[in-house]
């Protein structure tokens, strides 16, 4: 049911990046920067939803694969309510593709409880 659910945050996320591309007006620098960088966390993030929520738990021992969760499982929701915050500093409708996203990753995470890979 959660990687169903994940569908969601996938599809917003896709569509953000999609209006984040399209739109082309003038927009202050540094809030171009937070919305690009809070964009890329959403993408990267992920990959460790679908991996804590499915039984790959077996790959546990990979190096890589630790690494690369490590600080999804470390700090907790603060990653993931700093990605909610962020969203909106975007514009027009890639901002609210994003905060979509994002908010749905954060009720995913909150229904998913304690991670401990």
């Amino acid at each position: 049911m959660q990687q169903l659910f994940l569908l969601g945050p996938i599809v917003s996320i896709a569509s953000g990046w999609f209006f984040l591309l399209k739109d082309r007006s003038p927009n202050q620098t540094w809030r171009n920067v937070i919305a690009l960088v809070t964009s890329l966390y959403l993408m990267i993030s992920i990959p460790v939803f679908f991996i804590e929520s499915s039984q790959m738990r077996w790959l546990g021992g990979h190096q890589m694969l630790s690494m690369y969760v490590w600080p999804w499982v470390q700090w907790g929701y603060a990653l993931v309510i700093g990605g909610v915050a962020g969203t909106f500093f975007g514009r027009g409708r890639a901002r609210v593709a994003f905060a979509t996203g994002a908010i749905l990753l954060l009720i995913l995470r909150l229904g998913m409880g304690i991670w401990v890979y």
